[in-house]
């Protein structure tokens, strides 16, 4: 499906940057070891299989309750971000994937603010900026020169539109939609057409997201202030003008479709994009009636597009590819791992868990 878009000629890296990436792919968790681990009985069962793996084997041993599994996730992705920095150089595609996390992070601490809730335990510390770069940011004191050219625009929009709907929902959507074409605007600056691409891709997938996440909400969520108090039935107007602030620009599919059909059946959508790279999704959408089997198929589509893209990027010897490829690959086995030991740890059937991975 993306080959027609993925293989354009960018500029090479270094031979030693791209042996040292190739090593580390030969680490990635096999697909025999997830599947011991969703046969497991319980939680300490699947971390006994987890551990049998270098890179997880050490962190696994210093938890003092199987509990604390989440903390073995957190640093190994830590320190697969950190050394692939130092083998790069600080790439700017690097950059512009961890800045995924640097606008989690603005969201957080942003909400942080105008709740007055300390939240920083849902901080992670992947991105490009630490967190109290971020706050010092949100407090208007002094930062660095690049985190407040990045971050400072961004968060000057949601605050203003914050000021305007008194809805803390409104400000998470600006803050997305901004970091993404941020994210976007840097990559193609910089010729890395590879990711490039894989943006463009996610975005259509975040559009779509976006807009079933508010087509057919009919009560307001319990972080909405002032305006929308919890339980209230949130009016049409409103879901659409979330729906116009969050859509994102610079996707393959035009943003403008949900907005024109913001007021037809769902099967009208499913028609025009069953012709695009969301075809997959608007076939399950014609099949069922239920939004929340959709949003699942959703939320599996950003997982698959991660893996296709890590595949595609074994066919390219050398340039961005190969780094891009392999922090795709790293991000599903975190979040595989992160889905499988969470519903152990829960006691969760093992056919289940699968449903919800594959």
């Amino acid at each position: 499906m993306y080959e027609n878009v993925a293989f354009i000629q960018e500029k090479p890296l270094m031979l030693s940057s791209v042996g040292r990436i190739r090593v580390l792919e030969t680490r990635l968790l096999p697909l025999d070891s997830i599947n011991r681990m969703l046969k497991a009985d319980n939680l300490e069962a699947a971390l006994r299989i987890l551990a049998e793996y270098q890179d997880y084997q050490n962190l696994i041993n210093e938890l003092k309750s199987p509990s604390q599994w989440e903390i073995v996730l957190k640093r190994h992705l830590l320190s697969v971000l950190l050394l692939v920095d130092k083998i790069t150089e600080k790439n700017v595609g690097v950059f512009a994937i961890r800045l995924t996390w640097d606008i989690y992070n603005l969201k957080i601490l942003f909400k942080s603010k105008i709740t007055n809730q300390e939240i920083k335990e849902n901080i992670l510390e992947y991105g490009n900026f630490s967190s109290e770069q971020i706050i010092f940011l949100i407090k208007e004191e002094k930062c660095s020169k690049e985190c407040r050219s990045i971050l400072f625009p961004i968060l000057e929009q949601a605050k203003k539109i914050f000021e305007e709907t008194k809805d803390i929902q409104a400000g998470d959507v600006v803050i997305d939609r901004l970091g993404m074409e941020k994210a976007l605007d840097i990559v193609s600056n910089k010729n890395l057409f590879f990711l490039h691409n894989y943006f463009r891709f996610k975005i259509d997938i975040l559009n779509l997201k976006i807009f079933l996440r508010f087509y057919n909400l009919k009560k307001s969520l319990q972080f909405i202030t002032n305006t929308q108090p919890f339980g209230q039935e949130m009016a049409p107007e409103s879901r659409y003008a979330m729906i116009k602030i969050g859509l994102i620009n610079g996707g393959f599919i035009d943003r403008r479709i949900y907005l024109e059909l913001f007021e037809e059946p769902l099967s009208t959508l499913w028609t025009k994009l069953i012709r695009t790279h969301l075809e997959d999704i608007a076939k399950i959408g014609m099949e069922v009636k239920d939004l929340t089997t959709v949003l699942e198929e959703v939320e599996k589509a950003e997982l698959k597009l991660r893996k296709d893209f890590s595949i595609l990027s074994r066919r390219i010897a050398f340039g961005f590819p190969v780094i891009a490829g392999y922090f795709f690959s790293k991000e599903n086995e975190i979040c595989l791992l992160r889905t499988i030991l969470s519903q152990k740890a829960m006691a969760i059937n093992s056919s289940v868990i699968r449903k919800n991975i594959w």
